[in-house]
């Protein structure tokens, strides 16, 4: 019997091959009224310049290990651990995002910490998109997402043409109930009603806080081994990822792109380095670049600068992958194949992108 199941025979031919002694784990709570139970093991929230440093966890709730949201200063985290604990027979540490961070003014800085084990990415940055539930005139909405305050910057973008189509401040907002009825400065127009529902809001327009975007973000010294998704993702804008050591994460070492159709996570990307990071055996492309949209053609993810990495991709795999971007630099980085083999070129792969520079040693 598997608790909290709605329709629990469809799960019967699944379990026929499950034997006393199994090894398994559950990567999703749901309680009996069908709602997923969230929970994080370290939360850090609405605080400015607090450090968290020397803390290893081996296990976690139905969240993640970490939550940095909606923070005001930087939020340091220093040389803490998630690993599997000696001696266990565990199968993996955390069921979803090792270190999460949401809406954060300024973006954490993350150094000599270790990450292995997770179901999910290992960091993901990024921002909450908001949709227009309710549609009041053309310079007031009431959107579904984030918190906005009067005076924040809001980025507005329009998913079908894959174009930003305004940028407003806040001049007045009011709260109701989970949702914020918004005033902006200036008038947009052909906005797309929404309630981020994932497949089904596809097309709605995003509204972006961007006053709460993690700007200046640093991931450096850390070390990522094998689990299931990226060691970093990242939508956040004047980030660097250096010195880093990736190895057989199982996706990118890192991504950095926006997001539409499942979480709508955004903004975009921009005046990001990746520098002097050793990565090896990433089970996909080990540095991506892209813009998501779904005409297909907009460079809005820009100004990334990839300089003096080792990548050893897996065979058949690209080192670098650039697709709709924007001013992307690559310079003095040294791919090689899985023999120690130099490669040049023909590791990376440039698509529907514009002003990309490509030099090695």
């Amino acid at each position: 019997m598997i608790a909290g199941c709605r329709n629990r025979l469809n799960y019967a031919p699944q379990l026929r091959p499950v034997n006393p002694g199994d090894r398994f784990f559950l990567p999703l709570l749901i309680n009996d009224a069908g709602e997923r139970i969230h929970g994080h093991n370290i939360s850090v929230t609405e605080s400015v310049d607090c450090t968290v440093e020397d803390v290893t966890i081996y296990t976690a709730r139905s969240g993640m290990n970490y939550l940095l949201s909606r923070n005001e200063g930087r939020i340091t985290l220093r040389n803490t651990r998630i690993d599997f604990k000696p001696g266990s027979q565990h199968i993996c540490t955390t069921w979803r995002d090792g270190v999460h961070c949401k809406d954060n003014r300024v973006g954490p800085l993350i150094e000599g910490c270790y990450y292995e084990g997770m179901l999910d990415d290992s960091i993901n940055i990024s921002a909450n998109t908001a949709m227009a539930s309710e549609i009041i005139s053309e310079q007031e909405f009431v959107l579904t997402g984030p918190r906005f305050d009067v005076g924040n910057d809001v980025m507005v973008f329009d998913p079908v043409s894959g174009e930003i189509i305004a940028r407003s401040k806040v001049v007045a907002v009011k709260a109701i109930g989970r949702d914020w009825r918004v005033e902006l400065k200036s008038p947009v127009k052909g906005v797309i009603a929404g309630t981020k529902r994932a497949a089904l809001d596809v097309k709605s327009t995003h509204f972006y806080n961007m006053s709460y975007i993690n700007d200046g973000l640093i991931v450096r010294n850390c070390t990522f081994k094998p689990q299931r998704r990226h060691a970093l993702l990242v939508r956040s804008c004047n980030g660097v990822f250096e010195n880093n050591i990736v190895d057989g994460v199982g996706g990118a070492a890192v991504r950095m792109s926006n997001e539409l159709g499942s979480f709508y996570e955004g903004p975009f990307p921009f005046n990001n380095i990746i520098r002097n990071n050793k990565i090896k055996n990433t089970q996909t492309t080990a540095i991506q670049i892209c813009t998501v949209s779904l005409n297909g053609d907009s460079k809005i993810t820009r100004d990334i600068i990839v300089e003096g990495n080792t990548i050893v991709p897996l065979p058949g795999a690209f080192a670098v992958d650039v697709k709709r971007a924007e001013n992307v630099v690559l310079l003095n980085n040294t791919f090689l194949d899985e023999n120690g083999n130099a490669r040049g070129q023909d590791a990376v792969n440039i698509q529907q992108s514009s002003n990309v520079e490509f030099s090695r040693k």
